[in-house]
């Protein structure tokens, strides 16, 4: 068969220079047909097909080059879709090699026939590419490249040599692609860049934990691949993923070689990761500048698994110095500064004109204050919660700090109060109607919560932005709560106070006082109602009084204690009178 071939050649070099441009087309086909099935038939002494495969693409690409040389067209168009083949026969050889894992020095050989036939490709788009010739579909060979140098390094060769080969090899075909630009071979190495680096990722995950050095040996090369990408691509989609490659590849890097130290320290790590995927945006540009704020987002997002998993349950202590503090503790500051470091970033002209980051900028301040909550929530006793929540609310109404943030903050620092107020009466009225009488520690921590509430009430007066309230921005249910707050702002902060002073009343004094000190509370309510002019208040401390009694009646009547059942019933009575004087000299304020 080769020699059939070797004449049949000869004679199309013949009559290529003195018979006619059939006979010598003729001739050439027949001549490469004998020279393929020559190669075929030598399949029972080579058993390894990804060589033999090898060898077929060697000899297509050669006659491929030859038929470009000699200027036949059709020709080329034969070599051209000959070498798709023959290049496709290889990929798929390789893969059943990939399959049945032989031996290393095989899977070696295998990888090199591969790498070896990746690089005959793109040397035959480089010269069909400087001659100009006219193919029906030129990136095919660059994409078949890509394909092989992706089969032999990611799956075909041993498994310890697979990212330090997949650097070296695509690392040269990328610097190759972007010197020589042959059609479709920076396409498809990119692709084979991507593919590296998930099968690494599965590999690394399937076989966790790993050494701390064996991980860098396996992480490092495809963190170097991700990184030369990014810098050899430009501007646009093989940059973008360039980084969103390099950002997965630092992600799992903390994930893994910082877990074992301690499991709280990979959700720090992404904390940290976030601010500077964030600050890298400043010198980034188009699709590099999406991912890279999407790098930010999605390190947030894995702290935010980390925490409800890890981090929130955790009580391990760090030592600083003579303190001993929860390292939940740090990480939960950490995590306000990202946030606070996102809410005041000075965004480059790119990214603020970028939706996402309309839509996500805003957030970071209720990121912010969901993180001081927590904190609050996880580090402070439950006794003293309602003081710590109600110092948070006085924080948030506060105008100077308004000013720095949002008008909203106070909106929210109404509902903080709201829900100051109502974790005060879970912790002291769990049991209601009963009152059982709570601990020392919580009357103090309620009477203490009182006095504040009552200075946020005071303060809301001064502090509170009556006329921007209704639109504070944000989510729709602010506005919502900002306008009624804005238009009834003494009953929305009044009636919760009026309620708390009356739970505490009730869980930390003696139940025979209780009537006298409800009546009090109720001509104090009285009197705010006079001095407001909120008719409300007024309504409400009637009610209150008529409730007080119809207890003095009910209840106090049947007290053993002659002396303090008297002393409640001239104490209520001389409330009554006041009261009774008190709408007399005031009476011009009721309308």
């Amino acid at each position: 068969l080769a020699a059939a071939a070797a004449a049949a050649l000869l004679l199309g070099q013949g009559a290529r220079r003195g018979g006619p441009r059939w006979l010598a087309l003729g001739d050439g086909l027949v001549g490469q047909t004998l020279v393929l099935a020559a190669l075929l038939s030598l399949a029972p002494l080579i058993a390894d097909g990804p060589l033999l495969a090898g060898v077929v693409l060697l000899e297509s690409l050669l006659f491929l080059a030859i038929a470009v040389r000699e200027g036949s067209g059709p020709l080329s168009r034969v070599g051209w879709w000959l070498s798709a083949a023959a290049g496709a026969v290889l990929a798929l050889s390789g893969l059943g090699a990939a399959l049945l894992r032989g031996d290393p020095v095989n899977q070696l050989q295998t990888a090199a026939v591969l790498t070896v036939g990746a690089a005959l490709m793109a040397a035959m788009q480089v010269l069909l590419q400087r001659r100009g010739v006219s193919l029906p579909l030129p990136p095919l060979l660059g994409w078949l490249a890509g394909g092989l140098v992706a089969v032999g390094t990611v799956l075909v060769a041993p498994e310890d040599w697979r990212s330090a080969l997949s650097l070296v090899v695509m690392g040269a075909f990328l610097v190759a692609a972007r010197r020589w630009r042959p059609p479709g071979l920076l396409n498809g190495i990119t692709v084979a860049i991507a593919l590296c680096h998930g099968a690494g990722w599965l590999t690394l995950l399937a076989q966790a934990p790993w050494p701390p050095l064996l991980l860098l040996a396996r992480l490092l090369p495809l963190t170097v691949l991700a990184l030369l990408l990014t810098v050899t691509a430009g501007d646009g989609r093989r940059q973008g993923l360039g980084m969103a490659l390099l950002g997965v590849d630092a992600g799992l890097a903390v994930l893994w070689l910082l877990e074992p130290i301690s499991p709280l320290l990979p959700g720090a790590a992404w904390l940290l990761l976030s601010a500077a995927a964030l600050a890298g945006t400043r010198w980034l540009r188009g699709g590099a500048l999406r991912v890279a704020l999407g790098l930010s987002l999605a390190y947030l997002a894995a702290f935010g698994a980390s925490f409800l998993v890890v981090i929130g349950p955790s009580q391990e202590l760090v030592t600083l110095g003579v303190l001993q503090v929860r390292a939940r503790l740090l990480i939960e500051l950490l995590a306000i500064a990202v946030g606070l470091h996102g809410w005041f970033f000075r965004a480059g002209p790119d990214l603020a004109w970028l939706p996402s980051w309309k839509a996500v900028q805003p957030c970071f301040l209720e990121a912010v204050l969901l993180g001081v909550m927590v904190l609050l929530q996880g580090e402070i006793s439950a006794p003293w919660r309602p003081v710590a929540w109600t110092l948070l609310a006085l924080l948030l109404v506060c105008p100077a700090l308004v000013r720095r943030f949002a008008i909203r903050l106070q909106v929210y620092g109404v509902i903080v109060y709201w829900l100051a107020v109502a974790t005060l009466l879970v912790g002291l009225s769990i049991d209601l109607p009963s009152f059982p009488a709570a601990t020392g520690a919580a009357q103090t921590a309620g009477l203490v919560a009182i006095a504040l509430q009552t200075a946020f009430v005071l303060a809301c007066r001064r502090w509170l932005d009556l006329e921007r309230l209704p639109d504070p921005g944000g989510w729709p249910p602010l506005a919502w709560v900002g306008g009624r707050v804005a238009r009834r702002r003494n009953l929305w902060l009044g009636h919760p106070l009026f309620i708390a002073v009356a739970v505490v009343l009730a869980s930390g004094y003696d139940r025979a006082l209780l009537t006298l000190l409800w009546t009090a509370e109720a001509f104090a309510v009285y009197l705010l109602g006079v001095v407001l002019r909120e008719p409300q208040f007024r309504r409400v401390a009637l009610v209150g009084l008529g409730a007080c009694l119809l207890r003095l009646l009910a209840i106090d009547m049947a007290q053993a204690d002659l002396g303090l059942r008297g002393l409640v019933f001239v104490g209520v009575g001389l409330l009554l009178l006041a009261l009774n004087a008190l709408v007399h000299r005031f009476r011009s304020r009721f309308g």
